[in-house]
């Protein structure tokens, strides 16, 4: 990422098109005003892969705004939120000498999909002339995976996790600082069609 310097508004758009049917565009937004900087992202990808059920799609969000208080301190508040859906084709089990544009290309998963969520909040503020530095997030993360003709925990899994933490650090001294963190992680995972097969 970058911070935004300009005083002027400035725009991006980079849009692309590449082998299999892979798109990737890409959005920027930028612009300092006074005390106030805003940054915008977007970046879009997909693809339909080179074999059966080896699609690809995402989407990311990234948003920062700076706010400068003066004697107050500066604040720092970015989001990102992050999206994608594949599929996943498997092991080619085809012999290379077998390959014929068509038995290479076929899933030994045609119905297997894996989606991946990943977002978080962050915020920092500081006040150089205290030497206080303040930090707080928050991360929410997913990745659930599915596969009708698999058989126990390989059929269907649910990965949760979240993060909270702070940090407050202060610098009396230049060779000195003194700080304080703190951190949690929650993980919960899920196996919901394992039980139907006994597994």
């Amino acid at each position: 990422t970058k911070k935004p310097k300009s005083p002027e508004l400035n725009i991006e758009f980079s849009p692309q098109i590449q082998s299999f049917v892979t798109h990737t565009h890409k959005f920027s937004l930028e612009q300092k005003k006074g005390n106030i900087g805003v940054l915008l992202t977007v970046d879009k990808n997909a693809s339909d892969g080179w074999r059966e059920n080896s699609y690809f799609d995402s989407i990311s969000l990234f948003t920062k705004l700076d706010l400068d208080f003066n004697k107050f301190g500066k604040t720092e508040l970015s989001a990102n939120l992050f999206n994608s859906g594949s599929g996943i084709p498997g092991p080619n089990i085809t012999p290379i000498d077998q390959w014929d544009n068509k038995k290479e290309l076929k899933a030994s998963s045609p119905k297997a999909k894996k989606e991946i969520k990943n977002n978080y909040l962050k915020m920092k503020h500081t006040l150089p002339q205290f030497g206080l530095h303040f930090m707080g997030y928050i991360t929410d993360e997913l990745l659930d995976y599915s596969n009708p003709d698999g058989f126990g925990t390989d059929k269907k899994s649910i990965n949760k996790s979240n993060q909270f933490g702070a940090e407050i650090q202060y610098q009396p001294l230049p060779w000195l600082t003194i700080g304080t963190v703190f951190h949690e992680d929650r993980i919960n995972q899920e196996y919901p069609e394992s039980t139907k097969d006994n597994f």
